[in-house]
């Protein structure tokens, strides 16, 4: 598959993934209270860390084993999927046991039991179409999402139709449209003759999980970055605080969404090429030119227009997240920032550093919540955030820029020249309104597709006619 649909398809999978996990959120936010958002995006998060236990890093695994041989690939991938089985009972089995221990009422009860339960189809769908990707073909993941996508939408429609609009409704229709999502990709899987998946032991998935642990533990690590805040805060305060936090935590995500892109379509190059340094390096220069220009556009989008945003994917009651816009910015960029460092540890093989950076870093970030969200509540989470964030970085850079450093042959003068005239125009001529906004998201796309041609396709066009 060329480099450009490799792309194309990537950024299906993208967009519908926007669409799922976060603009069908600001959805439901406009359509609820702040405490009704604040019980569902508990429950959504409880759903997002089982699907992450479940997935337990073999997605990220399975993309490293593009240098093995079809054998090789089909036996790891049956191995894990007795791996995925047994950690799904064991799942099944602490869900139900932490909703005997909930305090929030049988409807709040029931819809965090059927959004976490939705799950266990999503996170098997997922990885049976992440599958294809080692056989560089990644058009099924994008039409596995645009069919779970479709049929969200419509139930969506739906639901307005008929004025359904409590959270048990919107929990419902997340959890038909995965089952479906699990339907269609458990055909496309076993229907394809790439996959030849063999009956395995107990002992084989046992196995599996242990070769996958490093894996795991950074990705589920990982995402309690971002989750182990709203956990305590729900503790500490209450769910509207739960709901306006989750608001701000919902915007920090929707900006990261390009790096599964960038996650999903390098990762699998430069494992393959990573003996090859002055190969790899010149790759990831460019790339983190890339990320770079992205950091500012994203930060200076954010700090113009903050207010604009938020009335567009919420409502006038979330404005209080303006405050604490500071704060979500510098996160914003510090996910950017790290996503070189990661792809660098995790194609050289060290998760195990991802891993014990990570763990390191949720300490920091218990420590700094149980300290300050008693005191500033949102803000000292956003505090905490943003130091385990600090910290995560340090490690990372400083890990990973001894194996590749990817900061020289970065065009820099390239992106100040993008920058500084887009920054003069916000200040002295566009002001927060929709319509700036609109102008701004344009030149930000501009500025992208040029910076791309440059230091991507001029590159290759130069190298063919050399």
């Amino acid at each position: 598959m060329n480099f450009e649909k490799k792309y194309l398809y990537l950024s299906v999978s993208l967009l519908v993934k926007v669409i799922l996990n976060i603009f069908i959120v600001f959805y439901v936010a406009k359509k609820v209270s702040v405490e009704d958002f604040g019980i569902f995006s508990l429950a959504f998060i409880i759903s997002t860390l089982i699907s992450l236990g479940l997935d337990y890093g073999f997605n990220l695994r399975v993309l490293s084993l593009t240098s093995k041989s079809d054998k090789s690939i089909n036996n790891e991938i049956s191995s894990m999927l007795t791996g995925k089985k047994i950690i799904m009972l064991f799942m099944i089995f602490c869900l139900i046991l932490a909703l005997c221990f909930y305090d929030y009422g049988v409807d709040n009860k029931l819809t965090i039991f059927m959004l976490a339960f939705s799950a266990f189809p999503n996170s098997f769908a997922i990885f049976y179409l992440n599958n294809f990707k080692v056989f560089d073909l990644f058009d099924k993941e994008a039409k596995g999402y645009l069919t779970q996508a479709v049929i969200l939408v419509i139930l969506l429609i739906v639901i307005e139709k008929f004025n359904y609009n409590k959270i048990f409704h919107f929990s419902a229709i997340f959890l038909i449209s995965r089952i479906a999502f699990y339907i269609y990709a458990y055909y496309i899987f076993y229907s394809n003759k790439l996959f030849l998946i063999t009956k395995t032991r107990f002992l084989d998935g046992i196995k599996s999980i242990k070769t996958s642990f490093s894996y795991a533990v950074h990705l589920i690590l990982a995402a309690l970055i971002i989750y182990i805040d709203t956990f305590i805060l729900s503790f500490l305060t209450d769910l509207y605080q739960v709901g306006l936090y989750q608001s701000g935590m919902r915007i920090i995500m929707a900006s990261l969404l390009v790096t599964v892109i960038i996650n999903d379509s390098f990762i699998p190059i430069i494992s393959r090429n990573f003996k090859n340094k002055k190969y790899i390096q010149k790759k990831l220069s460019k790339l983190f030119g890339f990320v770079l220009l992205l950091i500012t556009l994203i930060t200076i989008t954010l700090l113009f227009y903050h207010k604009s945003i938020i009335m567009i994917i919420f409502s006038e009651e979330y404005l209080e997240i303006e405050q604490y816009i500071i704060y979500i910015v510098i996160i914003i960029a510090l996910r950017y920032f790290g996503l070189i460092p990661g792809i660098i540890l995790t194609s050289g093989d060290r998760q195990d550093i991802r891993a014990r950076a990570v763990l390191i870093s949720i300490i920091i970030s218990v420590i700094f919540n149980l300290i300050l969200i008693p005191i500033y509540e949102i803000k000292g989470a956003f505090i905490s955030s943003l130091m385990a964030h600090i910290v995560l970085n340090l490690i990372y850079l400083y890990t990973s820029i001894g194996m590749v450093n990817f900061l020289k042959k970065t065009n820099y003068q390239l992106i100040i020249l993008l920058n500084v005239p887009l920054i003069y125009l916000n200040i002295f001529y566009f002001s927060d309104s929709n319509k700036f906004l609109f102008y701004t998201l344009l030149i930000n796309i501009f500025y992208l597709f040029v910076y791309y041609y440059y230091s991507f396709k001029r590159d290759n066009k130069l190298a063919k006619k050399s």
